[in-house]
């Protein structure tokens, strides 16, 4: 009911603008599958709803396809994570997930594919991650341009071949011996070994293979480093690991796709899981990851301290500071200020207050300059009003030349005066600074169903 909450103000959206055009019918969801379109053929998609239930419950982990055709501006990626966090995807107690979106346009009736993303998550998220990368090859040929003609019955034998390839897949890797032997195209070893990811089928398809990498504090694949430069930033990056237990790692490479994701953020992910990075049992742990080829980065942070240290204040006030020695293609610039905020972060974090927007030194200098103006400014006008004031009433009054003119007359017997002058009386009014607040903000560290914080983009 939620998804259709949601998708029905998309529906607002494309319906108002014109009454002429083709009327767009309401989206469907099916239980497993979620069809925005509503113009595939509702008995079939039951029946591939079935064969996705019927998976989810034999193998224990929810099997799910989601249609859309508005991403909202975000990326396909962000746009399905959000997805499983609000609509709280997974099998029972584990969470655990096989989600497949599928993003598509829609005009006059026809359907382009566009884009689409698949992912995994749940408490066995290694295993599942392994199957996602081992069957995309398998997958792919359902998932272009070519096979979603735009016809909506080819559309539909389409859709039910990726169902079709997707339940056979997983019942070959996950299901029982006597399953197996049912099947024409068996499953012959699953691998989960770093640096490795493989399904063997009968070698009837490329399977996806993470490269190799020397796993250490700095890992300049790209070679931007001179020996020196490296050496420096790695007794450095060593040095803050060990005193916070919490490791900091540096990645350039020559193009992040060859890690097992076309977003950057994820094969950032990819490279801290399938090598077991961060510190203790907690893997706590930052990592900048650049890739040349389309000058991308991408930082993540993992583990309770370590997304607790990195918060998304601070974040964006790490990449600013980096981001402007990468744009001037200073690779070692770059990476030292990276260490510089890495320290600060951590030293903070570690005294009990991380580095956000209501701990920042700079802010917290600034709001104190501010009221301490502000106190300056309002005591200024005061006295101005008051002295002023005092100024006015003076101004009707004419000094005696002598004390004869003060005394009332029969009150007093004088026979002799002399005029001396003693003191001054003046009252002060003390006028304490004003407080200011600090506006109630919100802070800390948006952490993902995978346990990862972050942000990617270009330099």
């Amino acid at each position: 009911m939620k998804k259709i909450f949601c998708f029905a103000l998309v529906f607002l959206a494309l319906l108002l603008p014109g009454l002429s055009a083709v009327p767009v019918q309401a989206a469907t969801d099916y239980g497993m599958i979620y069809d925005v379109t509503s113009s595939l053929d509702t008995s079939t998609m039951e029946g591939l709803n079935q064969d996705l239930t019927a998976l989810t419950d034999e193998l224990a982990t929810e099997y799910r396809i989601d249609i859309v055709r508005d991403l909202e501006g975000e990326s396909i990626e962000k746009y399905a994570n959000i997805f499983i966090e609000q609509y709280e995807y997974g099998y029972g107690d584990t969470g655990n997930l096989i989600y497949l979106m599928i993003y598509i346009s829609e005009e006059d009736g026809s359907i382009s594919y566009l884009d689409s993303y698949m992912t995994a998550s749940g408490s066995d998220y290694d295993d599942l991650n392994i199957f996602v990368h081992a069957a995309q090859p398998y997958l792919d040929p359902f998932l272009t341009a070519d096979a979603w003609s735009g016809d909506t019955e080819a559309d539909l034998q389409n859709l039910s071949g990726l169902v079709e390839e997707l339940c056979f897949d997983a019942r070959a890797v996950y299901g029982s011996d006597s399953e197996n032997e049912n099947t024409t195209r068996e499953a012959t070893s699953v691998s989960d070994t770093a640096g490795q990811s493989t399904v063997d089928a009968a070698g009837t398809a490329e399977n996806f293979v993470m490269p190799e990498l020397t796993v250490d504090f700095v890992m300049d694949e790209a070679d931007l480093l001179s020996d020196s430069e490296e050496e420096a930033l790695r007794s450095r990056a060593k040095e803050l690991s060990e005193t916070y237990s919490c490791n900091v790692y540096l990645v350039s490479v020559d193009d992040f796709k060859d890690y097992g994701s076309s977003d950057v953020m994820e094969s950032a992910k990819n490279i801290y899981r399938t090598y077991e990075l961060g510190y203790g049992s907690g893997k706590d742990g930052f990592l900048l990851l650049l890739s040349m080829k389309e000058r991308d980065w991408a930082l993540i942070a993992y583990g309770d301290f370590g997304n607790a240290t990195l918060t998304d204040y601070g974040r964006t006030d790490m990449k600013n500071h980096f981001l402007k020695e990468f744009g001037d293609d200073d690779w070692y610039g770059g990476f030292d200020s990276y260490l510089k905020d890495a320290e600060t972060y951590l030293k903070m974090s570690a005294a009990g207050t991380p580095y956000d927007i209501d701990t920042d030194p700079f802010v917290i200098g600034m709001k104190r300059i501010f009221s301490f103006g502000f106190a300056a400014i309002v005591g200024l006008i005061v006295s101005l009003v008051v002295t002023g004031r005092m100024k006015r009433e003076l101004e009707t009054a004419n000094a005696a030349h002598s004390a004869k003119a003060y005394v009332v007359p029969g009150k007093a017997n004088i026979t002799s005066s002399k005029d001396t002058y003693l003191h001054t009386t003046r009252t002060r009014v003390y006028d304490p600074p004003s407080k200011s607040s600090s506006g109630g903000s919100s802070g800390g560290t948006s952490v993902g169903s995978d346990g990862f914080s972050g942000s990617s983009g270009k330099f």
